[in-house]
């Protein structure tokens, strides 16, 4: 893509005239154009063939993996995980879209392998206890994440890096407190979903819609385990989040997060009405209460827009 058109871009999202992600379409079709079809070819190719070699390395191991010593599993872990690596390493400097896809594809999987590295590693040598192997491997996909999304800075690293923390986060926990109090553990994966969608938010992480979209499914989780028990109090927390995204959204005319926002309102108003009323009057409170919900956010919408258009005129 020519710089100057780049540039310009860069401008229109700093504006607020075009998201992130309809940037990021805008680079890739420009690119697309450019650089034509052989990408898309070796995208696929690339795809294919490491689809037949986890394949391959499945039905090679599926009968033998008990009988194969942990210094030989560990050596076959290590080598995916290199190999795939190295693979993403040689096309990260590659222009065409669909290479650096196939990129994003490659690192994820060395990030999955390390792992399944750091665990089988923790608990077959280092004797580590059950309850921390899952933190070792957290904090394994965190390193190796954290350091793939440093280089690149695009997506699918970014979720990479979100699952390292999220699975350490959860493990960590889980040692801690080994009754499994769901307060606790909707507490801490909601805080760091908040923490994520700020982020995204303010642009501290790139690419900043995947961030905060991230963080809205972590809200989102956290949400539902703090109101899975029936708690009122949970059921409350979960629907006045969801009530604050949509506020968000519509403010900022963000209709990604407006969606996820109002699916969230869709799940957790009648888990909060059946809470408070029961059963016996929660279905129907229920549906008036989602019913009512729906209403206001499709006022909500409505005066967004139109005020949106007269501040543009």
């Amino acid at each position: 893509m020519h710089a100057r058109l780049r540039h310009d871009i860069e401008r229109w999202v700093e504006a607020g005239l075009v998201t992130s992600a309809e940037a990021e379409a805008i680079i890739e079709f420009e690119d697309a154009a450019k650089h034509g079809g052989p990408g898309l070819l070796a995208e696929g190719l690339g795809y294919v063939g490491a689809a037949l070699a986890v394949g391959a390395g499945f039905l090679i191991t599926q009968n033998v993996w008990t009988d194969i010593s942990t210094a030989g599993r560990l050596s076959l872990i290590a080598i995916l995980a290199v190999a795939m690596f190295a693979a993403g390493w040689a096309l990260r400097g590659r222009e065409a879209p669909a290479l650096q896809r196939l990129t994003d594809v490659l690192w994820f999987g060395t990030v999955i392998a390390t792992g399944a590295f750091a665990g089988l590693f923790s608990s077959e040598v280092a004797g580590i206890e059950e309850a921390s192997v899952g933190v070792a491997v957290g904090v394994a996909m965190t390193v190796i994440a954290g350091a793939l999304w440093a280089t690149r800075r695009r997506s699918l690293e970014l979720v990479a890096l979100a699952g390292g923390v999220l699975i350490t986060a959860i493990a960590a926990t889980s040692a801690i407190y080994p009754d499994g109090s769901p307060y606790v553990m909707g507490s801490v994966i909601w805080i760091l979903g908040a923490a994520l969608f700020t982020s995204g938010h303010f642009r501290w992480f790139e690419p900043p819609t995947t961030a905060k979209v991230l963080g809205t499914a972590g809200l989102a989780l956290g949400s539902q385990i703090l109101s899975a028990e029936g708690s009122a109090v949970g059921a409350t927390i979960a629907v006045a989040t969801a009530a604050a995204l949509v506020v968000y959204a519509v403010r900022l005319h963000d209709d990604l997060m407006l969606a996820l926002g109002g699916l969230m309102v869709l799940i957790f108003t009648p888990q909060l009405v059946f809470a408070v009323f029961g059963e016996s009057l929660g279905a129907p409170v229920a549906l008036f209460a989602t019913g009512v919900a729906l209403v206001v956010i499709a006022i909500s919408i409505t005066r967004a827009r139109s005020a949106g258009r007269g501040g543009h005129t």
